[in-house]
């Protein structure tokens, strides 16, 4: 497997935040773990995986030695995703009435088409904001291919913050990571075998391909892997929320293609003999009709 080599780029230079009481290093040996052995957040059981490039956030050293430190305290791939942001201090995003989040407006959109087509409104976002979104024992998990979280892309501190030499630059952090963490993924999918992945970033669409190992991924239409013991996961790629364009209605039709194809096991009842039935069958770019129909999924 060859994992793609990372786009150069320059970062982009920034004023230190640092109070006096956290100009400190992040510890080494810590920062090593965490980079290898955190995941993302929820259940990686679910049959439902979102994967998306780096989290955002942590503007400040104190930020990121909290959140750390509340991965250190359980050293597992997934954290819940409301009890670790409350222990580094974000905890608002779950308190009732919490503000919606940009990223996970989106993907909380596809979770809950996946599941019923109930029309999504705001609040529908929020309260499975506040109450589901990436908790352990929930049926949904949140990844990403880059641990360490950024306010931008562009954006690099932890050259000051770290002696590591694989933070010595964005570009050296992206290539030592995912030569790390793209096959560490792929062995994650081939253990738990998720039903459905669904890939956010067209900008990382080659980490995608390599981590799926099924062959090129496509915007429109899901590509199959078939296990060894006969369990199939489904691939697709999405635009990042965040970026220009309808995504909230592509992400909520990307939930409607899971659902109607029967993929997270909850699809459509098989009809009765001689009834006509219309195809769960479709892709994001012409209304859904130039899929193949699913097995086990009637015509």
């Amino acid at each position: 497997m060859t994992v793609p080599r990372p786009r150069a780029g320059k970062p982009r230079q920034v004023a230190s935040t640092n109070t006096p009481s956290d100009r400190t290093e992040l510890d080494a040996r810590t920062l090593e773990s965490y980079l290898s052995g955190f995941f993302g957040y929820g259940n990686l059981d679910a049959p439902l995986w979102l994967i998306g490039m780096e989290e955002g956030g942590a503007r400040d050293l104190l930020e990121v030695q909290r959140r750390i430190a509340s991965w250190a305290a359980h050293r597992t791939p997934c954290l819940d995703l409301a009890d670790h942001h409350h222990r580094f201090g974000q905890g608002r995003w779950f308190a009732p009435g919490a503000p919606t989040q940009s990223t996970w407006r989106a993907l909380i959109r596809l979770a809950l088409r996946a599941r019923s087509d109930t029309p999504v409104d705001i609040e529908h976002v929020r309260a499975y904001q506040i109450a589901q979104l990436g908790r352990s024992g929930g049926n949904l998990a949140l990844l990403e291919l880059l641990p360490l979280p950024k306010p931008s892309r562009r954006d690099w501190r932890y050259a000051r913050w770290s002696s590591l030499p694989c933070l010595a630059s964005p570009y050296r952090y992206e290539k030592h990571m995912a030569q790390l963490r793209v096959p560490a993924l792929r062995r994650l999918i081939a253990v738990h075998r998720p039903r459905v992945v669904v890939f956010y970033g067209l900008g990382f669409a080659e980490y995608w391909d390599a981590i799926a190992g099924a062959g090129p991924l496509s915007c429109e239409r899901f590509v199959d892997q078939h296990h060894r013991d006969g369990t199939v996961t489904s691939y697709l790629q999405l635009a990042h929320p965040v970026a220009r364009g309808a995504v909230n209605l592509r992400f909520e039709q990307a939930g409607d293609l899971i659902r109607t194809a029967g993929l997270l096991g909850r699809g459509i009842p098989k009809p009765r003999a001689g009834a006509a039935a219309r195809s769960p069958a479709y892709c994001l770019n012409c209304n859904f009709a130039c899929l193949p129909h699913p097995a086990g999924v009637p015509a």
